[in-house]
Parts: structure tokens; C-alpha cells; sequence
């Protein structure tokens, strides 16, 4: 008999311990979801890759381990049996598998988004229609390296005295009272202020010592544009790996005249300070480079803007996109000047804010009773403080926090964006990225990547040592498929001649063949040859 995608997925996932990484390359007919991952990356119009989930209901049960497949097409398409010669390859072989092991070999350190889309490229300039897929137990960073164990290692940074890590936190809150009700003047920016700062001592669980306030109801603690820069450089001096940092801002936000140029609709975002009619406002490439630029690699920052025009106040270069169904969230890159500009010098700190709203929007300041709210305050610090918990992730945040608001009148549309790949399914309050797991790298692409290492390492993947090199490890497992094909029974195959998608004529010779289901052969025998 066959081997369903259920069975698959039980033998090959459900088990794995974590730690472990299946990488599965299935070069067949019907097999876009044949292991049934909850993870599938897309791309969208324009070459964007995103990262889909399945709907919770539709989820299988989770395997901790880190699995990533390949597979040959869609569900609902077929995968070609090529000839020699008709992409490239010297023997006859699948046009999938060709694929791979062209941009594969041709660029060793690519990361998950280039294998895919490079792959589909390669098929479709060759005339085939079928769409590799890939997919992932585990939420996955597009820009990773597809083949942990061909990535540069980082360089090692300077040695410095341990020390314990530190953990500050300031939050401001400005209602603005030097202005007239009415004329500018906000209710709830104090509120939110207060809020935060529980929030931080039972969610977060920083001390009272930890945490600095600007407000402008204490002559000593006016949150003039001085105080607000000081208070950043605070927050950031100093910073080494290791170190936490919370910024929580609750005030106007505004824009105004771009005039460097690295704006793509040309306004800067800004936060204005209680002084802003004398000292000005604050643009969001002075927020970048007094609150970002500083971290070191290894730091974690946390950012929390209640204003209006807020979208992108911290020129972050990746954000959460959530798709037209409303439920499936995405990691995309933004396409902005400033991001070429910067880019040579970009930090490598973890760095995630949530923000009110859109550039375009802006944030509502509530009245008593609003949102379940007792005071005054901010709608988007009321549903965050309404969901955050040790435990919700990323997405669940700012899904829940966009239904709350969006189901009480409000139009603003709170932004999660971040300094690197945002980790959509870790936990907000505890974020970081997933470690990378590398494994020892194969000799020719340690050549590859400049690597100086002499000791053998072991082959790829630990499926064998015969040879040293990406192309024995993949000459070594289409012999052992040819040894299965022969040891299966034959039965006729769909023929196509030329044109891989060209019907059967008998006037030609053929070349090219899809590969339909073979009920005679037996899976489970080749799966546990393949295993073992």
C-alpha cells in the first residue's frame, strides 16, 4: 500500500525530541503539504516571502524539533521526470531535485527565501510549471541560512569582566497640562504611565530601582526634549549582551518635513515633548540613533509608543504584516531609503516595538469607562495591558489587541515591527530569536565559506563519509533510490515528449515524464532504507 501524509508526519515528526533538525527533500507528484508542517512560506506579489500558519483548529500536534521540507510542488500539481540534458543535469533525474542542487551547491550559505525562490526561478526558465514548496514545523527566519552549518560563524566580539546583566526601564506620560483643554492638552498619558510601570514589575518583573519616569505633573521629572534624550542615553549607556531595556512613551506623536531624504512618503514620525513649541519635536532618525544604534549584539530592547503616526518612529526595518483573512501573521521586510542608508552599521541587537497605530493614523486618547478602562488613557495601552502575560507570543498580541480595538469603534491599527526577523511565535515578554543550530560543515563548503579548519568534519547531514562533498551525499542517495526503483515493481508512467507538458505522441522520443503515484512500490521500505 501507500504511506499517507499522516503517517509521514507520525513516523518522521511527531517523536523528535528538541534539538533535533529533519531537513526532508520530497521529490514527487502531490507533495506541497505531505508532512502536514503548520509552517508554509509564500511568495507574494513583488518576491515577498512570508511566513503562513495553519489555522489553530487545522494544527497538528507540535513537534518541538526544528523540521523543514522541501518538497517538488503543489498539492494539486505533478513533478517532472527530466531527461539528460534538459536542465542542466548529465543523467536523467527529477527537475526538482535539479533545481536544489543547482542553487544549493551554487551558494551554500543561501538563506531559506533565496533556495526558494531561486529554485522555482531555475524550473521556470527551463519550461516546467510545477512550484517547490517549502515549509516548517517551527516558525522560520526567511534570512537564516537554509543550511545552518554553511553560515559564517559570528566574529568573537572583545573580551570584557563578566558582570551581571542589567535591566532598566523609562516610561513617559504627558498629558501636556500647559496647554488648554481642548487645545491640545491629553487625559490619560499619566494613566498609561502608571499602568506600564505595574505592568513591568509583575509582567516583566523589573524592580521599582529599575525603572525611571518622565511626566509632566512633577516639576522634577518634566519631560522636556532635554530630559527625553537624557533619559535614552540612560537607558542605552553602557549596554552590554545580556542587558534588558523597556521604553514606554505615552504623548502626541506627530510628523514633519522629512529633510534628509530617507523617507519614502517624505515626513519623518515624531514624539513631541511638553517644551516642543520651543525645543522642537523628536524625529524618528534621532529615536534610531540615540535608542537603537548604541545596543550591542546579544542586548534586548522592548519598545511600547502610545501616539499617533507611530508605524515605523523607530525606522525599524522588519515588521509583522497580517493577511487579508485577518488571522495569519507575517514577517516582512519594509522597503525604505533609510534602510540602505544604515545598513553597513546596522545593529545586531533585538530590538521589537509595538505601536499605536499606522503612520497614516492616529491613536485615541479614552475616557473613563471605554475598554473596560476605570480612568482615563490610551486605547492601545489599554489593550495592551489587557493581553500581555509571560506567555502570549508575538502574534497573539497584536492579533488580540487589533480585534479589541477594532470591535470598540477604534480605527487605529496597532504596528509590531523589529530590528531583526521578528520571531513572530516567541513570547512578547520574554522575546529573542531561536538560537542557531549548526552542525559540522562538509569540506567543499567549508572552501566555500572561507573556512580554515583542517580537521575532517563529518559529511553532510551525518548520512555518510565515503566523500567529503555536497554532490557525494546527493550521488550517494539517488543510488540508493535507483537501488529501491529496482528492487519495486515497474508500472507505466505518464509520458510527455519535447515539452515536459507537451501530450504523448509517438513520433517523438521521450525525454521527460511526471511522477505520478505507484501504489506497487512499497513506502515503508524506502523510507526506513532512507533512514537508516
Amino acid at each position: 500500500g501507500m504511506m499517507s501524509d499522516d503517517e509521514l508526519r507520525r513516523i518522521l515528526v511527531t517523536d523528535l525530541m528538541e534539538g533535533v533538525r529533519l531537513t526532508a527533500i520530497l521529490d514527487c507528484c502531490h507533495s506541497g503539504t505531505a508532512m502536514d508542517l503548520p509552517y508554509k512560506v509564500k511568495i507574494e506579489h513583488g518576491g515577498l516571502a512570508v511566513v503562513k500558519k495553519k489555522l489553530s483548529h487545522k494544527l497538528p500536534k507540535l513537534s518541538p524539533a526544528d523540521v523543514v521540507m522541501i518538497s517538488g510542488c503543489k498539492d494539486t500539481q505533478t513533478s517532472a521526470d527530466i531527461g539528460a540534458g534538459s536542465a542542466g543535469n548529465t543523467e536523467p533525474a527529477g527537475a526538482m531535485t535539479t533545481a536544489f542542487k543547482t542553487v544549493i551547491t551554487g551558494h551554500t550559505s543561501a538563506s531559506y527565501s533565496y533556495v526558494l525562490q531561486e529554485m522555482r526561478s531555475f524550473l521556470k526558465s527551463h519550461g516546467f510549471s510545477q512550484v517547490p514548496q517549502l515549509s516548517t514545523e517551527q516558525f522560520v527566519n526567511l534570512t537564516a541560512c537554509f543550511l545552518p552549518e554553511a553560515e559564517a560563524p559570528e566574529p568573537p566580539g572583545p573580551e570584557k569582566p563578566p558582570r551581571q546583566p542589567k535591566r532598566r526601564a523609562l516610561s513617559i506620560g504627558i498629558n501636556y497640562l500647559d496647554l488648554a483643554p481642548g487645545r491640545g492638552r491629553l487625559s490619560g498619558c499619566i494613566n498609561d504611565s502608571n499602568t506600564m510601570v505595574q505592568m513591568l514589575q509583575k509582567t516583566f518583573q523589573f524592580q521599582s530601582s529599575q525603572i525611571q519616569r518622565l511626566r509632566d505633573d512633577n516639576p522634577q521629572t518634566m519631560p522636556t526634549r532635554a530630559n527625553m534624550l537624557a533619559g535614552f542615553k540612560w537607558l542605552t549607556e553602557g549596554a552590554e549582551a545580556g542587558d534588558e531595556l523597556f521604553l514606554h512613551y505615552s504623548g502626541h506623536g506627530g510628523q514633519q518635513e522629512d529633510t534628509s531624504g530617507d523617507e519614502r512618503y517624505g515626513k519623518d514620525d515624531t514624539l513631541i515633548p511638553c517644551d516642543f513649541s520651543s525645543a522642537g519635536q523628536i524625529i524618528d532618525d534621532d529615536l534610531y540613533d540615540n535608542l537603537v544604534k548604541p545596543l550591542p549584539p546579544g542586548c534586548r530592547m522592548w519598545v511600547v509608543l502610545d501616539c499617533c503616526h507611530s508605524g515605523t518612529a523607530l525606522d525599524l526595518p522588519f515588521k509583522a504584516q497580517v493577511g487579508y483573512d485577518g488571522y495569519s501573521v507575517s514577517c516582512v521586510e519594509m522597503r525604505k531609503k533609510r534602510r540602505q542608508m544604515r545598513a553597513v552599521g546596522a545593529t545586531k541587537a533585538h530590538v521589537i516595538m509595538l505601536s499605536g497605530c499606522k503612520d497614516s493614523q492616529t491613536s485615541a486618547d479614552i475616557q473613563a469607562g471605554s475598554l473596560g478602562a476605570t480612568k482615563a488613557s490610551g486605547a492601545m495601552t489599554t489593550a495592551f495591558c489587557h493581553f500581555i502575560s509571560p506567555s502570549i507570543t508575538c502574534m497573539d498580541l497584536l492579533l488580540s489587541m487589533r480585534k479589541l480595538l477594532k470591535s470598540r469603534g477604534y480605527d487605529q491599527v496597532p504596528q509590531l515591527s523589529s530590528e531583526q526577523f521578528l520571531q513572530l511565535d516567541s513570547p512578547f515578554a520574554t522575546y529573542e530569536m531561536k538560537p542557531k543550530k549548526r552542525r559540522a560543515l562538509p569540506a567543499i563548503a567549508q572552501a566555500s565559506t572561507g573556512s580554515t579548519k583542517s580537521a575532517p568534519p563529518p559529511s553532510l547531514m551525518g548520512l555518510g563519509d565515503s566523500k567529503n562533498s555536497v554532490e557525494a551525499e546527493i550521488e550517494r542517495l539517488q543510488r540508493q533510490i535507483e537501488q529501491l526503483q529496482r528492487e519495486a515493481v515497474k508500472s507505466p508512467r505518464i509520458e510527455t515528449y519535447g515539452n515536459p507538458w507537451q501530450p504523448l505522441s509517438a513520433t517523438n522520443s521521450p525525454t521527460s515524464s511526471f511522477r505520478p503515484t505507484v501504489p506497487q512500490l512499497n513506502l515503508g521500505t524506502a523510507v526506513a532504507h532512507l533512514v537508516s
